[in-house]
């Protein structure tokens, strides 16, 4: 396991190989099913596909975890109708396990990639359903919410954006969210947008959102109204205050690169977005 946690794939997949050649049972089941996940991991697609199409094993966790490796395999090869259907097996045997949530969630990228909004944000909804407490939930509720408002469903699209603030508000979308909402009402209710803004700007001052936000309110210059519809008011009532307890978190890798730009828009006479820039620090931009 500390392999494969520290990425050593190879290394990895030998080991289990070995452990797979001693045990009995369940254990025996698991290795065989990790040997073939990192060989998967170490880009030794054939090899992992091979391997997992031979095992049936009857440990629920090694058939899980085995269904959701054939489709990435079947994923990385181009072969998309197999890799649905593999996404469709794992929701019918093993409904509840965290592999059928990484299969809802890599079956939306795929698409999302492709730029098929229907079937992604089938994939998403059902993550963000079923998985509600999941670690993809509020971004798979993000991307569903920002499909209805790209495809021009406004509606739909408030309702979503307001649930994303109330079912997750201590995610990394509030900000965004807090935003569109206000821009959402800017057309129809210029003092609940203006409440949404100021909420973004206060509690996100040096997000991308928030300085957006502070924006609007610098060129409305007026006071959001002391009594806003309740589902207005419920929506802002469950933003935390942005309190980064920046002593436990560790330095970003690049930070280096990120504290050059800082220098250079600070003697750029650019305070406001040195402070933005370096929010960034250590962010994944790999993620897909």
């Amino acid at each position: 396991e500390r392999l494969f946690a520290a990425r050593r794939f190879p290394a990895a997949q030998e080991a289990y190989r070995e452990l797979a050649a001693v045990a009995t049972g369940a254990e025996r089941e698991r290795a065989q099913v990790r040997s073939g996940a990192a060989a998967f991991r170490a880009r030794r697609t054939a090899a992992a596909y091979q391997a997992l199409s031979a095992l049936q094993p009857s440990d629920a966790e090694a058939g899980a975890e085995r269904l959701y490796y054939l489709g990435e395999c079947y994923r990385r090869m181009g072969r998309e109708s197999a890799f649905m259907d593999t996404v469709r097996r794992l929701g019918e045997q093993h409904p509840q396990s965290p592999w059928h949530e990484e299969a809802l969630f890599s079956a939306g990228n795929y698409f999302l990639l492709r730029r098929d909004a229907a079937r992604y944000a089938g994939y998403y909804r059902t993550l963000s359903e079923q998985f509600p407490s999941g670690k993809y939930a509020a971004l798979a509720h993000w991307r569903v919410a920002w499909r209805h408002y790209r495809s021009g469903d406004l509606e739909a699209a408030r309702r979503l954006l307001e649930a994303q603030v109330v079912r997750f508000p201590r995610g990394s979308q509030v900000a965004a969210a807090l935003y569109w909402l206000g821009r959402l009402a800017e057309p129809h209710n210029t003092a609940v947008a203006l409440a949404y803004f100021r909420k973004a700007a206060d509690h996100f001052p040096h997000f991308f959102y928030g300085t957006l936000a502070e924006q609007k309110l610098r060129e409305a210059r007026l006071a959001p109204a002391a009594t806003l519809p309740d589902n207005v008011s419920r929506v802002l009532a469950a933003v935390p205050v942005y309190r980064p307890n920046l002593t436990t978190l560790p330095l970003p890798a690049d930070l280096p690169e990120h504290r050059r730009k800082v220098e250079a828009l600070e003697a750029a006479g650019l305070p406001d977005l040195a402070v933005l820039e370096l929010s960034h620090a250590g962010e994944d931009s790999t993620h897909s």
